[in-house]
């Protein structure tokens, strides 16, 4: 197995409030999380068995309000569990990402989910000035 996880700082896990849930004839999954890296978005998808037979990997599209165009560049499934890695990353100001299950004839909106500023990196400490 690869290792999956992009080598590089963790900004935001993301928790969808009431997960994102999906089902329509073909597919059916939860979103479980989703981690915002540096680099790249990674979801965490929990998928469902349909009809005994092997979950399908859902076909996912991702949105913010800058139009930023999302590649999805691995996908490894781990037992029921699918992990999606996505290039690139959030611009620094988005404020939301939508999760979209692409299918056939349409896109379906999964959930859409607030992302909190990035973090101010720490200011060094004021340096010290002697007084006599």
């Amino acid at each position: 197995m690869n290792d999956l996880t992009p080598l590089n700082s963790l900004r935001h896990v993301l928790l969808p409030p009431t997960f994102g849930k999906h089902h329509s004839e073909g597919t059916e999954f939860t979103v479980l999380s989703v981690e915002i890296w540096k680099s790249a978005i990674v979801l965490n998808i929990h998928l469902a068995p349909q009809h005994n037979a092997a979950p399908s990997i859902p076909r996912i599209a991702l949105e913010d309000h800058f139009g930023t165009k999302y590649s999805l560049k691995s996908s490894e499934i781990l037992g029921l569990r699918n992990l999606q890695i996505f290039t690139p990353s959030v611009p620094q100001a988005t404020r939301s990402l939508t999760i979209k299950a692409n299918e056939e004839n349409s896109n379906q909106l999964v959930v859409t989910l607030a992302v909190p500023p990035a973090p101010i990196p720490d200011k060094p400490p004021p340096t010290a000035t002697k007084t006599n």
